[in-house]
């Protein structure tokens, strides 16, 4: 059997320039594992500014440990990308990709969502309803 982690992370985010931020992680020891463990952090671009370039976690066995990244990128930083990558003894445990905005940029708005079917079906289980009320209304009308 053997000892290991997992690192939990947020598979991206948007980052303002000329901002800080803080990247929560959780990580898990596999098998048993426990004791000290150091994490290393690294960055693809040097204008993400890592505010530690480690981790050190005790971990206990089956107990998540939480801890935080710092980040900053400083007001000059041109728009583009970049990625946080967390390793342990040489091995890429997680990676976070950053696109890094301006701020006062409108961000994207997403189109809205297509109707679902149980929208769609209600809508119309409500009009054949309405139907059948105003055609027993019209019948009584003409009994009169």
């Amino acid at each position: 059997m053997r000892l290991g982690l997992d690192v939990v992370a947020p598979k991206s985010m948007e980052v303002f320039t000329g901002a800080s931020r803080r990247i929560a992680v959780e990580v898990r020891p596999l098998n048993g594992m426990s004791g000290d463990v150091e994490l290393h952090l690294s960055s693809t671009n040097p204008q993400i500014v890592l505010q530690q370039t480690s981790l050190n976690l005790k971990l206990s066995p089956m107990c998540t440990a939480k801890a935080d990244i710092g980040i900053s990128i400083p007001a000059e930083t041109p728009e583009g990308s970049g990625s946080i990558i967390v390793s342990y003894k040489g091995l890429n445990l997680a990676s976070v990709s950053l696109s890094l905005k301006k701020p006062g940029q409108q961000p994207q708005q997403a189109a809205p969502p297509p109707a679902s079917l149980t929208q769609n079906l209600l809508v119309f289980a409500g009009m054949a309803v309405m139907l059948l009320v105003s055609l027993v209304v019209l019948r009584r009308l003409k009994r009169r």
